[in-house]
């Protein structure tokens, strides 16, 4: 994908501040498959229960991995919040 470091000309200090108070979030590249586009907008909900369970996300990510039909989220409970 991208394969760039983000935010180059930025210090930490100001990505810190830029993500966690401006809600600054990096542009999902235009070659991005869709569903891993949609499982980084999902991490990226504001109210953390509405973001996927850490367990989901591994799921996901091997289902891509391995070629078959990522799983529905239906079937994991979010217990991080």
């Amino acid at each position: 994908m991208a394969r760039s470091e983000p935010y180059p000309d930025q210090d930490p200090l100001s990505v810190a501040f830029m993500v966690g108070n401006e809600g600054s979030k990096l542009e999902i590249p235009a070659n991005c498959p869709p569903p891993l586009r949609q499982l980084i907008l999902a991490c990226w909900e504001i109210n953390p229960s509405d973001r996927p369970s850490t367990e989901y996300v591994a799921d996901f990510l091997r289902a891509l991995e391995t070629g078959v039909p990522p799983p529905s989220r239906a079937n994991y409970v979010n217990t991080t919040s």
